[in-house]
This record gives C-alpha cells, sequence and structure tokens, in this order.
C-alpha cells in the first residue's frame, strides 16, 4: 500500500469494517446508494425518493449513502437533516452534478470546494466518499480526493470487487458502482 494519509475513522463512523465492529448487531451497513439532484429542476420524485429510502432503511436496520450535490443540500435543509439522523451518510456529489468533462479542472475544483464547505458547514463533518456527476471521474480530481483525504470514490465500473487506485498523490478505495443499481431516471 502506497504511503498517503489515513483517514479519520470518526468522520466515517457507519463505516467501521466488520471486524471491528461484530460485537455490535445494532444495524446492518448495506451497498445502496441514492443520487439526489441529478438535474437542474429537482423533482419531489427526489425528495420521495430519499424519504423512502430511509423507511425501508429503518425497517431494516441499514445504513445507506446518500450521494448530494452542494445546491441540492443547500436547497433542501430538511432533507439532509432527515438523512442524517437516519443515521445515513451523505457523500460528496460535487456542485451541480456538472460533467467534469465538460469544464475545466481549474472550474471543477472551485465547485468541489464550493461543495466540500457547504457539506462540513450542513454535516459537521467532510464527506467520506464521492462519487462523480455522471461518473466522469478525471485523474485530477482522483488526486485531489486523495489530497483532501477521502476513505473512497464510487465511480469507477472497472471491477465487481472494492480495489485500491493508486497515484503519485496517494491512494484512495474504489467502490465500483453498477448502472443495475443506479436510481438515475430520464425526464418524461
Amino acid at each position: 500500500m502506497t504511503e498517503s494519509k489515513k483517514h479519520d475513522s470518526d468522520q466515517c463512523p457507519n463505516r467501521i469494517p466488520p471486524s471491528q465492529n461484530q460485537s455490535s448487531q445494532s444495524h446492518k451497513t448495506f451497498a445502496s446508494t441514492h443520487v439526489l439532484g441529478e438535474h437542474e429542476n429537482l423533482r419531489q420524485n427526489d425528495i420521495s425518493t430519499a424519504q423512502s429510502g430511509q423507511r425501508a432503511a429503518r425497517r431494516l436496520e441499514i445504513v445507506q449513502t446518500f450521494f448530494i450535490p452542494g445546491w441540492v443540500m443547500e436547497r433542501y435543509p430538511k432533507t439532509v437533516d432527515a438523512i442524517l439522523e437516519g443515521g445515513h451518510e451523505i457523500g460528496h456529489h460535487s456542485w451541480a452534478h456538472e460533467d467534469p468533462m465538460e469544464h475545466s479542472d481549474e472550474k471543477e475544483a472551485e465547485l468541489f470546494g464550493r461543495a466540500l464547505d457547504t457539506h462540513v458547514r450542513m454535516t459537521g463533518r467532510r464527506p467520506c466518499g464521492y462519487r462523480a456527476p455522471v461518473y466522469s471521474l478525471t485523474p485530477a480530481i482522483v488526486n485531489r480526493l486523495i489530497e483532501h483525504d477521502f476513505l473512497y470514490d464510487s465511480s469507477m465500473m472497472a471491477d465487481d470487487l472494492p480495489y485500491e487506485v493508486v497515484t503519485s498523490k496517494g491512494s484512495i478505495i474504489e467502490i465500483p458502482p453498477h448502472w443495475g443499481t443506479d436510481d438515475w431516471w430520464t425526464k418524461e
């Protein structure tokens, strides 16, 4: 394993490896992710999806991850509060679900920082994970995640199992998503 900063485990309380948490049966971690606000007009459907997902999680005692753009967090603080109160994780999902391939890395750094500041202000902690909008991850973004001490990324679909991504800046864990579990919808 390459040399990199170790992420503070207190920042990711719901992501304790099972070997360190075997005696606790209070909750189960489930690989379910939801992305809110993929489009400029966040529809009530997105909020309803988040609410129904939280109800199911409570009933099944599972913890979920919600990747939410910064503007959505600012616009819907009650949804953010409800997700956090349910014990779920909120991951970084850029500012407004903009495709990083359609603008410069300088612009992406600005949007990333703006979303990160919003995340910290609204949740009280840095996010542990990141999912790139439209799964468009660049080498510069990977290095930015490492520099900001993220624990994992969930944007690349190169495998079925988690793996380590190593760059000259350090390393990060990739938790590959799959199109089959994407809750993306199309405009009608």
